[in-house]
């Protein structure tokens, strides 16, 4: 149990390691929000639509019967939260829309209490708490100018979506985890491209940075990240998945030259130890239930 435990702990961080680069892609591709959305969303549609039916073959149709109703669900939740996150960016700003975000593993573990009965440990609360408490301080100048009501509306439904993704995932492990990115993709593009009223056209010296997007970093990252759910509890997947900020934050440095301060460095380094504490309390706690 404990092997499967730091297997699924590895699979969301290699997962997160790869989705990461969502960020520095939308950057570099100097892309509007719903444009960026469309093309990300529409060609990891693509993408999967392509792989699908490779992977699984003649059983496609029936993979895709057998997640039913629950793969529409994680799929539109997954395409909503997408949605959701680029106009609260257009909002709110990125300061306020990642600490917004970073309530995820908070309200998923809130929710998976009554929903799932999973209870998360000490550690997971305090490990929590501690990286909620650097996001902010990584990002305080975003607090400055406050949120309309429409704004924390939308803030709020993110890392509700989101969680209610993960914890409908490890409700049913048996999801085809490609499906849900495929309706997800699809979903997002759908909505985009009618706020952009067709209007999503790009030149491909821009158009390129969302194609390797959609068509690689989405697919793999978010297969890795989905199919953790099935070993670690949805309340870890998200703990984990916290770590995009950093992530995201070193690759605009690297291919940007935009170097973080020493408070948001000495903040990293804290949200990355107690991910990896919690990790840890994990694997060892699921040691001592087998013996």
């Amino acid at each position: 149990m404990a092997r499967y435990s730091l297997m699924g702990s590895i699979m969301v961080f290699v997962g997160v390691l790869i989705y990461a680069f969502d960020t520095v892609l939308i950057k570099l591709s100097c892309a509007e929000g719903y444009t960026a959305g469309f093309w990300r969303g529409f060609s990891a549609f693509i993408c999967v639509m392509i792989v699908f039916p490779i992977i699984y073959g003649r059983k496609s149709i029936t993979r895709l019967r057998e997640g039913g109703i629950y793969m529409a669900l994680s799929g539109i939740l997954y395409g909503i939260g997408g949605v959701l996150y680029t106009n609260s960016v257009s909002i709110n700003g990125t300061s306020l829309s990642l600490i917004m975000l970073s309530l995820t593993p908070i309200i998923t573990s809130v929710l998976s209490i009554p929903i799932l009965g999973e209870h998360p440990m000490k550690s997971s609360w305090i490990s929590m708490i501690v990286c909620f408490g650097c996001i902010i301080m990584m990002f305080k100048d975003g607090l400055s100018h406050g949120m309309s009501v429409i704004g924390f509306v939308i803030g709020i439904m993110i890392p509700i979506a989101l969680s209610l993704n993960f914890i409908n995932l490890r409700a049913h492990p048996a999801i085809p985890r490609l499906g849900v990115t495929m309706i997800g993709g699809l979903a997002a593009a759908i909505v985009c491209i009618c706020a952009r009223r067709l209007d999503v056209w790009l030149p491909f010296s821009d158009m390129r940075y969302l194609l390797i997007l959609g068509l690689a970093v989405i697919p793999i990252g978010q297969f890795l990240i989905m199919s953790g759910t099935k070993y670690i509890s949805a309340s870890e997947t998200t703990l984990i998945n916290s770590l995009e900020c950093i992530f995201g934050m070193a690759y605009v440095f690297i291919f940007t030259k935009e170097a973080p301060s020493h408070s948001e460095i000495a903040c990293t380094v804290i949200i990355l130890c107690a991910v990896v504490f919690n990790v840890m309390m994990e694997s060892r706690s699921q040691k001592q239930d087998v013996g």
